[in-house]
């Protein structure tokens, strides 16, 4: 039971959410005033700012969650899991967390240092993510970053590219980047 009147004045400019509480949205700031009296501030594109305020407004009894999921266009069931995750986490439960995996990368020390010793042995870069479980693309990524030894470091270098293994081919005799002419001209017929 309140212990004092509420005056029914807002500032100008303010939409009312209800008779007690109004917003104000000015350049990027966005206030929220219950009967006259500022009660929460946030930026135009703070989330988590205005989360905070929705779940405050509603534990404060300032406002209900119908009145507040149409002032400030959010789902009702959103501001009810808001609030509790705010009463479970406390300010941070409504806080944005980083998206993805939340513990430390598969592609470990030790595993880039059996991989250096795979890669230096002349293994494929397959087989290497096969024998330090990871994939292929991790394996290459390391080798991209320099997380990994260079190619050229290894026993048996291995085909770079399409392009790569073209010039390499025109080097060879007869200086004829396609090989196999035989079973080329086989495969265009059908016949392979």
């Amino acid at each position: 039971m309140p212990t004092q009147l509420r005056l029914p004045a807002q500032p100008a400019r303010a939409e009312p959410i209800n008779s007690v509480l109004a917003v104000v949205r000015e350049g990027d700031d966005v206030a929220y005033f219950a009967s006259g009296v500022p009660v929460f501030v946030h930026g135009k594109d703070d989330a988590t700012g205005q989360r905070l305020a929705a779940v405050q407004m509603m534990e404060l009894g300032l406002a209900r969650q119908d009145e507040l999921s149409a002032a400030l266009h959010v789902n009702r069931t959103t501001l009810y899991r808001q609030s509790r995750k705010v009463k479970a986490e406390g300010v941070l439960g409504v806080v944005d967390s980083k998206r993805g995996p939340q513990g430390p990368h598969r592609f470990t020390r030790a595993k880039r240092e059996q991989a250096q010793r795979l890669l230096a042995q002349g293994h494929s870069i397959r087989e290497k993510g096969q024998q330090v479980e990871v994939s292929e693309s991790t394996i290459r990524r390391a080798l991209r970053a320099g997380e990994l030894g260079e190619i050229g470091q290894r026993a048996r270098p291995a085909p770079s590219g399409p392009g790569e293994r073209s010039r390499r081919a025109a080097r060879r005799a007869g200086e004829v980047a396609v090989q196999r002419h035989t079973e080329r001209a086989l495969a265009r017929k059908g016949q392979i």
